[in-house]
C-alpha cells in the first residue's frame, strides 16, 4: 500500500492513506523481512533504494540445524541461498533481509517528507461504494467513532489477506495455512553461554518451533 501511495504520489496523483491500527506495527509478519530482486528494482525508479540499502543485510548463505536440547551430533547444513552475479537483466539478482517494520519507516519518511502526506492511523475501512467514474469509501475514525464518507476515483484495498475490499468484492483468497510447521523470525543475540559454543554471542535469523533450533 505504501509503495503504491508513494508511486501515485510520484506520478502527480494526491492519495490518502489510512490504517485500522492505532499505531504502528512494531516488528515483522509473514514474509515482510525479504526483499525481492523486482523490489529493489521498483524502488530504484521510486528514489528511495539508497535507504532501503543501507538498513538491508545479506540473508545467510547456510543454515544449521542443531537439536534441542543438545544431542552431540554435528549440526546439518542446508543451503539458504545460492548467490548469483548481477546482470544488466537483473542488476539486484539476489534478494535481501529488512524488518518490515523498518521497510514501511522508509517509505512512509520518503511520503511525509516529499509530499507531506501521513498515515491516518486508527482509520478502519467499514465499507465503499462502487459506481461507474468513482467510488465512496466508508471509514470510521477509531478516536471518536465519528464516521467519514470519502470519494475517490480509486480504491486501493491493501489491506490483508482479511481484506475487506476483497470480501466486499467477493474475490476468493486461494491457499492454505500449513499445521506441521509453526515458525517465528527474528533477529535475536544471544549473549553468554553460546548455543555454538564457539564465541560469546551468538546472531540467529531464524528460530523453528519443531524441537529442532534453526541458526544461520
Amino acid at each position: 500500500g505504501l509503495s503504491a501511495a508513494l508511486l501515485l504520489l510520484r506520478n502527480g496523483l494526491s492519495v490518502r492513506i489510512i490504517e485500522k491500527l492505532p499505531q504502528f506495527h512494531p516488528g515483522d509478519r509473514g514474509a515482510g523481512i525479504m526483499v525481492r530482486c523486482r523490489t529493489l528494482e521498483l524502488y530504484k525508479v521510486l528514489g528511495i533504494l539508497p535507504d532501503i540499502l543501507k538498513q538491508c543485510t545479506m540473508p545467510p548463505d547456510y543454515i544449521s540445524y542443531r537439536s534441542s536440547p543438545d544431542d552431540g551430533k554435528p549440526p546439518r547444513l542446508s543451503l539458504l541461498f545460492e548467490k548469483m552475479e548481477n546482470t544488466p537483466a537483473r542488476p539486484f539478482h539476489n534478494p535481501l533481509f529488512l524488518g518490515q517494520n523498518i521497510h514501511e519507516r522508509i517509505l512512509r519518511e520518503h511520503i511525509f517528507a516529499d509530499y507531506g502526506v501521513q498515515v491516518e492511523l486508527g482509520t478502519e475501512l467499514r465499507s465503499f461504494e462502487q459506481h461507474a467514474d468513482h467510488v465512496v469509501a466508508h471509514v470510521v475514525k477509531a478516536a471518536d467513532l465519528k464516521e467519514e464518507d470519502i470519494k475517490v476515483d480509486w480504491l486501493i484495498g491493501a489491506d490483508g489477506a482479511r481484506s475487506i475490499v476483497r470480501k466486499q468484492l467477493g474475490l476468493t483468497f486461494v491457499g492454505e495455512s500449513p499445521t506441521e510447521m509453526e515458525a517465528i523470525l527474528g533477529d535475536m543475540h544471544i549473549v553468554g553461554d553460546s548455543i555454538k559454543g564457539d564465541s560469546d554471542e551468538v546472531r540467529t535469523t531464524f528460530f523453528v518451533a519443531l524441537h529442532e533450533l534453526i541458526l544461520s
